[in-house]
């Protein structure tokens, strides 16, 4: 009996066991959603490419280098306070992954270029982010938000063609 024990114990030494990167896709994503949360740019750095490529699709615009893309994050921390993120489903393998996220804050302060006022208005933002890794570190993201969404909670109305008005005008 011993024997068997001892040969258990020995054999069960040599069984190769999974070990996860810390800086797999997986955590990755979730890193960078922390980011976006509070704007901690020496991590951003830390789980990035330096020539990371960022696409911000709703806005058709892509940010090239830590700099430029770190902009991109850090902006909302010029107009919005008390801002959350929620990952609601996520998935990754070894070069990729993507997180449904919801953001929520407060609009305080003037959006440049978008809303010249501070609203003071909550609300909730709806979106995904897709990355691409390459030796541990992001090389590729790319974000698809429900902009529409937004801005009409922050009091935008939207005239489309024919007529059709958003949010719907009260009778």
């Amino acid at each position: 009996m011993k024997k068997l024990s001892f040969l258990c114990i020995t054999l069960f030494l040599f069984i190769p066991v999974k070990t996860v990167n810390a800086n797999s896709s997986d955590s990755l994503i979730v890193s960078l959603m922390n980011v976006w949360e509070s704007g901690n740019l020496d991590i951003f750095n830390s789980i990035t490419d330096e020539k990371i490529v960022y696409d911000d699709i709703p806005n058709n615009h892509t940010f090239t280098g830590q700099a430029e893309a770190a902009s991109y994050i850090t902006h909302v921390h010029n107009w919005a306070d008390e801002i959350k993120i929620e990952i609601v489903n996520s998935s990754s393998n070894e070069t990729t992954a993507y997180a449904e996220w919801i953001m929520t804050g407060v609009q305080s302060r003037p959006i440049k270029g978008r809303v010249p006022v501070a609203t003071n208005k909550p609300f909730t933002l709806k979106g995904i982010t897709l990355i691409e890794t390459k030796n541990d570190k992001i090389i590729r993201a790319v974000d698809y938000l429900d902009v529409l969404g937004f801005i009409l909670q922050l009091g935008a109305k939207v005239e489309l063609p024919g007529g059709v008005k958003l949010p719907p005008e009260k009778r």
